[in-house]
């Protein structure tokens, strides 16, 4: 009789618990920027999530020094990723404050579907028939999801369609300084 040990499936249980958790930090962020976004500007909204999350960061990793997450071997390569963030929220709070949040949200999920297409021109990766088949897939359900044609246009789509751009490259430059940086690094340069 096999016996499968616990301790192996700890990591991957770890994973999905987290991304689990990750997701509805995401998903609560965006909701709460849509209701701060009544009050204040964008820009305030988007100060006060790098903010809070700069806090939050520094309180994790507090004490394991300032090298792991202050120094990095890529500086172009971070401050690039940290202004397609900047620009990734800046976006995506002014398409949410005047299309719905499930329009917003369905139109980022274009960027995995931008990441394989744009990861064989910025990184050389080979791109699969199947790739190209779970791309079409993923744009099929962007469509059902925000069904163009059925109402009229707005275009405020186009800043989340551009946030989920960003958000593409941000993936891309993000495996690039994967195996450069210290992880902690480009955790706290988000």
């Amino acid at each position: 009789m096999m016996r499968i040990c616990c301790h192996e499936s700890r990591p991957a249980l770890l994973a999905i618990v987290l991304t689990i958790i990750a997701s509805g930090i995401l998903a609560g962020m965006d909701s709460l920027g849509k209701f701060l976004m009544r009050d204040f500007s964008t820009f305030q909204v988007t100060w006060a999530r790098f903010l809070f999350h700069s806090i939050i960061v520094s309180l994790l990793f507090y004490g394991q020094g300032l090298r792991h997450f202050a120094v990095t071997r890529a500086p172009k390569t971070q401050l690039l990723r940290g202004l397609c963030m900047v620009g990734i929220n800046t976006l995506l709070y002014m398409a949410i404050k005047t299309v719905s949040l499930a329009e917003a949200t369905a139109l980022m999920y274009l960027s995995p579907v931008l990441v394989t297409l744009l990861a064989g021109v910025f990184l050389g990766e080979r791109i699969l028939p199947r790739h190209l088949l779970a791309v079409a897939g993923g744009f099929i359900g962007v469509l059902v999801i925000i069904r163009p044609g059925f109402h009229s246009f707005e275009p405020a789509l186009l800043l989340a369609f551009f946030a989920s751009l960003l958000l593409a490259l941000y993936f891309l430059l993000t495996r690039k300084v994967a195996g450069v940086d210290d992880p902690r690094t480009y955790t706290h340069q988000l």
